[in-house]
């Protein structure tokens, strides 16, 4: 096979793994942290009730979702120009305002105090009390 065929070839087929392996699960990871601040954004924030028991099995997902974008440096990078919110929350600091919340919840509620400014105090209490 001619050589400049061969290259062509190659080419195409290392940008194609490219995308299917680095690319469009970074686009994921995207889609999924905005549906994330909708999420908290919708039923957290503007929500009324003194309890946000019910929709504790989606914070446990979403928390593990961001657990796991904190333990990632590359994910942390290539998301802070979007969210510069995320790099903050590998650090001991962060962690220690939310010593008080179950480990399932402490990303979700470090994400919440980000938005809750005077309300932090109401926030701790609201995620303390999950189960």
């Amino acid at each position: 096979m001619d050589e400049y065929i061969e290259n062509h070839i190659f080419s195409y087929y290392w940008s194609n793994m490219h995308y299917n392996n680095v690319t469009i699960p970074l686009m994921m990871v995207r889609k999924r942290m905005h549906m994330f601040v909708d999420f908290i954004r919708l039923h957290i924030l503007y929500n009324t009730s003194p309890s946000v028991q019910p929709l504790a099995h989606y914070l446990k997902i979403y928390n593990h979702f961001l657990k796991s974008c904190v333990n990632d440096n590359g994910i942390v990078l290539f998301l802070q120009s979007d969210f510069p919110w995320i790099v903050d929350f590998g650090n001991n600091e962060s962690l220690k305002k939310v010593k008080n919340v179950k480990d399932e919840f402490k990303f979700v509620c470090l994400y919440v105090l980000c938005l809750s400014g005077p309300w932090s105090h109401r926030v701790v209490r609201l995620f303390s009390s999950l189960e």
